[in-house]
């Protein structure tokens, strides 16, 4: 999703395309689900069934919530993201999408500290119960 946030800023940045082609260009660059979501987008966007592309990309990440990795947070965030679609001047627009970098960045600073602190802590109990067993079975 943060390659998607990227490219979204610079093709906002650089190509002043609409929104359909821009959401339709990252889908193409992506892989797996997150492909998904800015492909279903740029299709809602065509379809031009809901008012404003801010619903579009809310459909599209409900759709495919339940077969990605994400937590209620990062819909949130990504929510967030939406809101602001095709509301906003491309400069605006191109803000959003780094806020949304900077917030995956957090996002993986924080599990990265969870993570290292988590493996010292079964690391440390794995010795100890290994020890526990010795002292046990002499």
């Amino acid at each position: 999703m943060k390659k998607g946030f990227n490219l979204f800023s610079s093709n906002m940045e650089y190509t002043h395309l609409p929104l359909s082609e821009v959401f339709f260009d990252i889908s193409s660059k992506l892989q797996s689900t997150t492909s998904e979501i800015f492909k279903r987008t740029s299709e809602l966007l065509n379809q031009q069934k809901f008012e404003t592309a801010s619903m579009c990309w809310e459909e599209a990440l409900k759709e495919y919530e339940k077969q990605s990795y994400f937590t209620v947070d990062d819909i949130n965030a990504f929510l967030y993201f939406g809101k602001t679609l095709g509301y906003l001047d491309s400069l605006r627009q191109v803000e959003n999408g780094r806020y949304a970098v900077e917030y995956i960045d957090m996002t993986l600073e924080r599990l990265i500290k969870k993570y290292d602190k988590s493996k010292k802590v079964y690391k440390s109990f794995g010795i100890l119960s290994g020890l526990l067993i010795v002292i046990v079975l002499f």
